[in-house]
């Protein structure tokens, strides 16, 4: 990999790369921009790496095979997805008794086994996550396997940051 293609560095202690499903998981994404958070399941490989996302933490959203869709603040921590609270129309409320949510969802809920729990993290989004459709993606851009993992790459930080129209770091 060239030097002018992607620049690496230490990580700044900040800013975090967090994958939300694929392509034909819609919904997955839908839901997190909807009320706010990221998620995991499945299995504990895929929900464990949310622990290490604390409040403060920068987040960059992508979909796998899509590109990147937001970029948030984390504003707490993993917890599974039965004790999440969403605030809908003024009003906070369970995230698993929302109309809208899956019930694969509400099983996660009801389960303790760590293949079938859902964990979440609450997230603010800095501005109106994108639409599947519309995700920012080009080559030289990084993405990861993991669920959530340290973003180091400074060319997919800066270039995410100028396309969602936020300040880039000094």
């Amino acid at each position: 990999m060239s030097k002018a293609r992607s620049k690496s560095r230490q990580w700044n202690g900040r800013d975090y790369y967090a994958v939300l499903g694929r392509r034909e998981d819609r919904k997955r994404w839908w839901l997190a921009r909807r009320y706010g958070f990221l998620n995991g399941g499945g299995g504990k490989r895929y929900w464990l790496p949310l622990q290490h996302l604390e409040p403060g933490h920068r987040v960059f959203a992508h979909v796998a095979g899509c590109g990147y869709v937001g970029v948030g603040e984390v504003t707490g921590r993993m917890r599974p997805i039965g004790d999440a609270t969403v605030t809908v129309n003024g009003e906070e409320g369970q995230l698993i008794e929302q109309p809208d949510i899956p019930s694969y969802f509400v099983d996660a809920a009801a389960s303790d086994d760590e293949n079938t729990i859902e964990m979440v993290v609450p997230v603010e989004w800095n501005v109106t996550p994108r639409d599947i459709g519309d995700a920012f993606w080009e080559q030289g851009l990084r993405a990861y396997r993991n669920t959530a993992c340290k973003l180091t790459d400074q060319n997919t930080i800066d270039r995410v940051l100028a396309e969602f129209g936020l300040d880039t770091p000094s």
